[in-house]
């Protein structure tokens, strides 16, 4: 059996912004909030993303679909190279590349009614007769969960949840090949949580869709995901299909994230895994592994040079040359 095609892959990716500059202009503090990272993502696949706030991932993600300009590095989309495209050349491919942000209600148009927010997709790429868009996004809606009674409803007047399935509506009515889930259950209650991630699956196996799943919660990267990528501080530390890497974390900062999920039955006790010392940020990391000040494994050949990627077996790729030594 062959390996699905590549839908998308990032070769040396960065993203910086400039937090603070001299008199004179010139930039004094940079935040590396994507710095150097490889990773490709096949058809049908979920990728998911996880790390905690300011890892890096969001800007990742937006960066990767070309919402943010990179500041380095390259993205192929589809066997083609749009590092450089610019907003007329990305508008012809936008609708095979889509994003559902983490807050529905900020990314909905408050004037507009959800029938419209979900149709504006098709006006701009012109998809169709415009009787066609209507029954398009009538049926992209029902398929969501909305009912027609729904339709003529604005933002405000629709729960959370439902305001998320008409983003995720909107994002999908194109027929894209890969979407960007940016974190979009954590702003949601509990219990709607898993319809939403059902839905995502159930939108996947019918639409033959690729996502990258951006989130901070291991729960939810466990569900959904078949391969998962951790960052930390703009740096992909640990990557490997879901079932290897809840089984078998190797790098310090992934066993500590694994640690910290609740398990709902009280006589099961958990190791928990702490990592001390200074919790710095993109724009103050320290030389070599971004992990040093906290790693419980570290020495001085940790700070000398920048740790890679290297795959200790199946694809399970550690940034960490100790790593025999942790696992």
């Amino acid at each position: 059996m062959s390996m699905p095609e590549i839908i998308i892959e990032a070769k040396g990716l960065k993203k910086h912004f400039v937090n603070k500059r001299d008199l004179l202009g010139r930039p004094t503090r940079v935040v590396k909030a994507v710095d150097g990272i490889d990773f490709q993502i096949r058809e049908g696949v979920t990728l998911g993303v996880v790390g905690e706030s300011g890892c890096g991932k969001s800007t990742l993600g937006r960066t990767l679909i070309k919402l943010l300009e990179p500041t380095g590095g390259a993205i192929r989309f589809n066997g083609s190279d749009i590092t450089d495209f610019s907003q007329k050349e990305m508008r012809k491919i936008r609708k095979n590349m889509q994003i559902v942000f983490q807050d529905p209600y900020a990314s909905l148009n408050p004037m507009r009614t959800v029938f419209h927010s979900v149709r504006e997709p098709l006006d701009i790429s012109e998809e169709g007769r415009a009787a066609d868009r209507d029954a398009m996004t009538a049926e992209a809606l029902v398929t969501v969960g909305i009912s027609e009674n729904q339709f003529d409803k604005y933002p405000h007047e629709m729960s959370g949840g439902q305001r998320q399935r008409v983003a995720i509506a909107r994002a999908v009515i194109t027929n894209p090949g890969f979407v960007v889930c940016d974190e979009p259950v954590s702003a949601l209650d509990v219990s709607v949580r898993a319809q939403v991630l059902n839905l995502l699956k159930d939108l996947q196996r019918s639409k033959k869709l690729t996502y990258m799943f951006i989130s901070h919660d291991m729960s939810v990267i466990r569900h959904i995901s078949d391969r998962v990528m951790v960052m930390y501080l703009g740096k992909v530390v640990e990557v490997a299909d879901k079932k290897e890497l809840f089984a078998n974390p190797v790098f310090p900062y992934t066993r500590a994230l694994l640690s910290a999920i609740p398990v709902p039955d009280v006589r099961v006790k958990v190791k928990r895994v702490i990592l001390e010392g200074e919790i710095t940020s993109s724009g103050n990391a320290p030389a070599g592994c971004r992990l040093y000040n906290r790693c419980p494994y570290a020495e001085k050949a940790c700070t000398e040079a920048e740790q890679v990627l290297e795959d200790i077996g199946g694809g399970h790729l550690v940034a960490c040359h100790k790593w025999q030594k942790i696992s």
